[in-house]
């Protein structure tokens, strides 16, 4: 029997196992009235989306686009230092010391992440496709199936990179190809974002092809250096995430930390690299900002840039380019994955007043709040594109969701990470919006999230 049909006598077997699982624990019936309709109610809320912008000018985005393709592709294929297809542990110890392959032993793994990959693209086609409706008014069809292609070739020219492959130089001629045909005739790698033509696909598929090929000679002889110790690696780092989702409680994160460095293959570190200057004389309040600011300056640089975009995009969420009920949900979630990053770690019970926990874990998430409203404010009014009061909105959302997690957190006692926290604190943070929208009095928005703030900050129950 060949590897193929072990795989394939698997994988049947496996499914079918699933199969009478869903039927037994769920109801295939049941299922399918589900689905029919989460589909019903995605359509509805497709129909309702009511965009506050204008249609704007298109002349310079085939030349933003072409870029901005040409450099996420390369940047995600050519830096590639870890394999982005592993083994787990079973098939490690089965099939990867087995005298088989590693093209056969890897072919499963390949597709299931190359599906994953063209099916990502393809979702974020289709947020795109949304958003160039509502900015441009032209419906890119073939937008979802063009992102598709480029995500599923990012992976086999990652994994050439990773495995030291002399090809990268290949990639970068298709996709300098694709932006001179974006600029001169129009068909290249980012025009099925802006037309119809079926044109548009041909250079994704040709660096797909040329990907997959190169990636399946790489595997004839032998699995690249050190795959073996990342595949180990990676599988722990999944399944602690995985338990983490499951459960709602972040991973152990000195566990985490020696994984990632096992994987960069850097030496552990007993102390931290960089520290804040202790204030003295600052009291209680003046210890735990300084525990919480420790905590945020100590992050990497790309945590850093990560927590700034997210406050950002709670800014841009809250100017309103999206109204109704699905722009105060994409609000809620842009609240309940940017606020968390700026509570730190998760305190004991410690004794001290409510009001002075309070300030103090908040205090540096405030200043970090301050700043990025500032510079948001400056930028709006250098390019009239959007009022000061949008910004004191979505400055006063943020810092009303900043103080509801830390109230929640040490009242329920769960870190700050949770995602059932952080969606009540978000669910408080558009509630007077939400609530002065339904009673017809959007003018009184700006002073009842300021009352909504102190009454928060200030309550001495938790």
């Amino acid at each position: 029997m060949t590897l193929g049909q072990l795989r394939r006598r698997t994988l049947s077997r496996a499914g079918a196992t699933y199969a009478r699982w869903v039927e037994r624990a769920i109801g295939w019936g049941t299922l399918v009235w589900a689905l029919f309709w989460l589909v019903f109610y995605a359509i509805a809320a497709s129909q309702v989306v009511i965009f506050n912008v204008k249609p704007g000018s298109s002349t310079v985005l085939p030349l933003i686009l072409s870029a901005l393709v040409a450099v996420v592709v390369l940047f995600t294929s050519l830096n590639r230092r870890t394999p982005n297809v592993i083994l787990n542990r079973g098939d490690l110890y089965r099939l990867g010391t087995a005298p088989l392959e590693p093209r056969a032993v890897l072919a499963w793994p390949f597709t299931n992440a190359r599906l994953t990959a063209f099916f990502t693209g393809v979702l974020v086609g289709l947020v795109w496709w949304l958003f160039a409706y509502a900015f441009f008014r032209f419906q890119p069809a073939l937008a979802p199936v063009a992102l598709g292609l480029w995500f599923a070739a990012t992976l086999d020219w990652g994994w050439l990179r990773y495995a030291g492959s002399p090809r990268g130089p290949i990639l970068v001629a298709i996709v300098a190809v694709g932006v001179i045909g974006d600029l001169t005739v129009g068909i290249g790698g980012s025009s099925a974002l802006l037309s119809l033509n079926p044109l548009g696909l041909l250079i994704p598929a040709v660096a797909l092809v040329v990907g997959y090929v190169f990636s399946s000679a790489a595997l004839r002889d032998a699995y690249p250096p050190r795959f073996a110790s990342h595949s180990l690696t990676l599988s722990q780092l999944r399944a602690m995430n995985f338990t983490a989702l499951m459960v709602q409680r972040p991973p152990d994160p000195d566990v985490r930390r020696r994984l990632m460095e096992t994987l960069r293959q850097s030496a552990p570190r007993m102390r931290p690299t960089r520290s804040l200057t202790y204030p003295r004389g600052t009291g209680q309040l003046g210890a735990l900002a300084w525990r919480v600011a420790q905590t945020l300056y100590r992050r990497t640089a790309l945590e850093q840039v990560g927590t700034a975009l997210q406050l950002l995009t709670v800014v841009a969420a809250s100017s309103a380019l999206i109204e109704g009920v699905v722009g105060e949900l994409l609000l809620m979630f842009a609240l309940a994955y940017g606020i968390p990053r700026l509570l730190g770690p998760a305190f004991p019970a410690l004794p001290v007043d409510v009001v002075t926990r309070t300030l103090g874990r908040v205090l540096p998430g405030v200043v970090v709040i301050a700043v990025i409203g500032a510079l948001a404010a400056i930028v709006g009014a250098a390019t009239s594109s959007f009022p000061l009061g949008i910004v004191l909105i979505g400055v006063l959302h943020a810092l009303i969701a900043l103080v509801a997690l830390e109230k929640f957190s040490a009242r329920f006692k769960t870190p700050p990470s949770s995602l059932d926290v952080a969606l009540i604190s978000a669910f408080v943070a558009v509630l007077p919006e939400v609530t002065l929208g339904i009673l017809g009095m959007p003018g009184s928005v700006l002073p009842a999230q300021l009352g909504l703030l102190i009454l928060l900050l200030w309550q001495p129950f938790f």
